[in-house]
């Protein structure tokens, strides 16, 4: 039998559906592929408007005024939850206001914040790691914290974060108060290897472009 293979493109944290829109503090059913223990937990469902996309063909315009005809995206926000051998991992962690219900999220699927041993950042962008930490503090003070090299190395230079706009400079100043509370737990890691023993059939995928380190995670 074929081994199943799922891309999870950005850790699912950006799934669009046709769904009524609903209040969401939810951990789903888990599935699992080999020894990995795979959870999706529902943060936010809103409303966004289509001209967030930002076609450049008419083949592209067509394309969005046909998925959206009232120019709305009903979104959801997800991160996922991966289990084995003794790992607890979250892929992302939503906004800063949405850790509330990641907190719920985690605690319906009967983790707590000191359990999880490990946070992979797909990449720093507000929504996926504004809730590594709380009151400045971290929120999961057990947790290393997973970024691709390339995504570190950016946002952590100076160079580029004093010569970077005033409106540009969110990532760099999430990405170093990251660093200075979980001090030597923030790591890096190149894609196609192992992201940590335990989970050793889940590795991180360049997908470069969106932000210069920008993962998916393959499972």
């Amino acid at each position: 039998m074929k081994r199943l293979v799922t891309l999870l493109l950005s850790a699912v944290i950006a799934v669009f559906s046709a769904a009524p829109l609903q209040a969401a503090t939810t951990s789903g059913p888990s599935l699992r592929m080999g020894g990995t223990e795979i959870q999706v937990l529902a943060l936010l469902q809103n409303e966004l408007k289509a001209g967030i996309l930002q076609p450049k063909t008419d083949a592209q315009r067509q394309a969005i005024a046909t998925a959206y005809p009232q120019g709305v995206i009903h979104n959801s926000l997800n991160v996922l939850l991966l289990r084995g051998n003794g790992v607890v991992a979250l892929v992302d962690t939503g906004f800063a206001r949405t850790s509330p219900q990641l907190q719920a999220a985690l605690q319906s699927a009967g983790v707590t914040p000191e359990a999880v041993t490990h946070v992979i950042l797909t990449h720093a962008h507000g929504d996926h790691l504004g809730g590594l930490l709380q009151n400045g503090k971290p929120a999961f003070p057990n947790a290393t914290i997973l970024f691709s090299k390339a995504e570190l190395t950016h946002w952590t230079n100076p160079t580029l974060r004093a010569a970077a706009p005033e409106g540009a400079r969110t990532p760099f100043e999430a990405v170093g108060a990251i660093v200075q509370a979980y001090g030597d737990r923030v790591t890096s890691f190149t894609p196609g290897t192992t992201l940590c023993a335990g989970l050793p059939e889940v590795q991180a995928v360049d997908m470069g472009g969106h932000t210069p380190g920008h993962v998916g995670i393959l499972v």
